[in-house]
């Protein structure tokens, strides 16, 4: 999808992320979506009458190096990729001023992604000649940008293919991808072989707790998915917790050290020395 004439290294960009055999069941982790990494599950291909199964999850990243532990997390991000796909498929076209976003920003009480300081990022992936970007100058260099065309299917509703199923997970207190989307985009989608999971109390990612890097209910969910290869009617949901159970405030106390500085959530008195166990 990513590799073709307009894209400058795409394909070395694609085999760094899979080295796998094309011809073998392959977990692909590509960060994708502004602050998200987008996990694909592609079915073995033996056999070709055999359905091919795609799971698309989306979980919350913070991409700051200084909130990823070195090593193996860390050798699933690319900024590169990830720049390519956000400019390529959800920035708006022209783009809009660096004051504009800064406006739209502002107007937000709480807002996780500063998107106008994209705006020469931007520019030099995508070569627009936009009058934003000519008043940067930042793409007048010789070759192609980094970007890929808009297709056909940009920005439609997608059709389920009848031998596929589609698996959302969304959480009611991500402030990052509100349950309300990932409602709508269950509604969008085109066929009836779809289902989404919704968690009452996870504050993100529902595969894996971003700041423990443990694993949650969601990953249950995924491993029972490809078990099951996308019978949705199978699908193992034990693991998630009752609805009508109560939300548990307990804070953990490592929690509470590393942002909060106290041994107490509530009552507690600041302590710098506490965030630095």
């Amino acid at each position: 999808m990513v590799n073709g004439p307009q894209v400058c290294c795409s394909s070395s960009v694609l085999e760094a992320q899979n080295k796998n055999h094309p011809d073998a069941g392959s977990f692909i982790a590509v960060p994708a979506i502004a602050d998200s990494v987008v996990t694909v599950y592609t079915a073995p291909r033996f056999n070709l009458e055999q359905p091919l199964v795609y799971v698309f999850v989306a979980l919350p990243l913070k991409l700051r190096e200084n909130f990823h532990p070195k090593g193996e997390v860390s050798a699933y991000i690319s900024v590169i990729l990830d720049n390519l796909v956000t400019y390529s498929e959800m920035w708006e076209a022209p783009t809009p001023s660096v004051s504009n976003l800064k406006a739209q920003f502002e107007e937000i009480a709480l807002n996780a992604w500063p998107s106008y300081t994209q705006v020469p990022h931007y520019c030099v992936y995508s070569k627009e000649k936009s009058s934003v970007c000519s008043k940067l100058k930042l793409g007048d260099y010789a070759g192609n940008g980094i970007i890929y065309e808009r297709d056909e299917y940009w920005n439609k509703p997608a059709t389920i293919p009848s031998q596929a199923s589609v698996l959302l997970m969304s959480s009611k207190l991500d402030p990052a991808a509100p349950y309300q989307y990932a409602k709508s985009l269950l509604n969008a989608l085109d066929g009836e072989n779809k289902e989404l999971v919704t968690f009452e109390y996870t504050a993100g990612g529902s595969l894996v707790d971003v700041g423990t890097y443990e694993y949650l209910c969601g990953s249950l969910l995924l491993a029972s998915y490809v078990q099951i290869n996308g019978n949705l009617a199978k699908l193992d949901k034990s693991c998630i917790p009752d609805e009508k159970a109560a939300l548990n405030w307990t804070t953990p106390i490592t929690y509470q050290y590393w942002t909060l500085s106290t041994d107490d959530a509530y009552d507690g008195e600041f302590d710098a020395s506490l965030s630095e166990q």
